[in-house]
């Protein structure tokens, strides 16, 4: 959900997304501190489809490479509320630290890369250095500094003991213009008392927590949207895929009796037998040029 605050120049955003980080442990693998990450980033980026038009193939897409243990995490957030991702090192699970799971120790220091795809032109791409390892702070700093709007962010994901997601959820308020330094301090007061978004966000719902965030002011101009996990794949992308690899490496396949592409975010398996590879290899031939290269 998002909305306006009355009378001061903030825009507030917040998303519950239990389903969604479940669906994304599911598809990926994580362990429990790989989930807290992986959730986090997937909430940050529906967070920043808040930046877009509602019902368009706009999309923004974040990507962490870093040291630690997990070594890279990616999510791509599209304008209608679908999201998805991966997990290059999923299998993680530090000791937590101070009751927390430890994303900190999980990612280390690193980059964080940002591409929005507005679907007109070639897409505006920003990389910054990670602040924190916590990824709400480095989202943060990234909105200030790569966008010139200064923000405050809440990320967080509770695992059961099972290693299910039991909540999570994420709180993006940023400024839209001039804002006062006492409002700016109200708001700074508030999510420095905030603790477990998560919890809250179970416990309050989207709403809610906007409602309280945003109390000193009000809040009205509301907007709802269904977020979920979905992946774009399909048998027909993962023929591009194979035809894009050029004739050689189709013929190696073919000598191998056949292949199987495997869909880096869902897991779902594409299977090709020996007689569609040769019909691949047909239609390179058949293009223009018939080089298949």
């Amino acid at each position: 959900m998002r909305c306006l605050a009355r009378g001061v120049n903030l825009r507030g955003v917040a998303v519950e997304g239990r389903g969604v980080v479940e669906a994304a442990r599911t598809a990926q693998d994580t362990w429990p501190t790989a989930t807290a990450a992986f959730g986090r980033l997937l909430m940050g980026a529906l967070l920043m489809t808040a930046f877009l038009e509602d019902d368009t193939p706009q999309r923004v897409s974040l990507q962490v490479v870093c040291k630690g243990p997990i070594q890279e995490i990616f999510a791509e957030a599209h304008a209608h509320g679908a999201v998805r991702g991966y997990v290059v090192n999923p299998h993680v699970h530090l000791e937590p630290v101070e009751g927390k799971l430890d994303v900190k120790g999980a990612v280390g220091g690193g980059t964080l890369h940002v591409v929005k795809d507005l679907g007109i032109g070639e897409p505006y791409h920003s990389s910054i250095p990670l602040v924190s390892g916590e990824l709400a702070l480095d989202l943060a700093h990234y909105l200030a500094r790569s966008e010139q709007l200064p923000s405050a962010v809440a990320l967080g994901v509770k695992v059961d003991s099972e290693g299910r997601v039991e909540s999570a959820g994420g709180l993006l308020v940023h400024t839209v213009g001039e804002v006062p330094d006492r409002d700016l301090a109200r708001l700074e007061e508030y999510f420095g008392s905030l603790g477990s978004i998560s919890g809250l966000m179970a416990e309050k719902g989207p709403r809610g927590v906007l409602e309280e965030a945003l109390a000193p002011w009000g809040s009205y101009a509301w907007v709802e949207r269904a977020v979920e996990w979905r992946c774009r794949c399909s048998r027909e992308r993962a023929r591009g895929t194979l035809i894009a690899l050029g004739r050689e490496d189709l013929k190696r396949l073919l000598e191998q009796g056949g292949t199987r592409v495997e869909c880096r975010f869902c897991g779902k398996v594409y299977g090709f037998s020996r007689e569609e590879i040769l019909t691949l290899l047909k239609e390179l031939e058949d293009r223009p040029g018939g080089c298949g290269k």
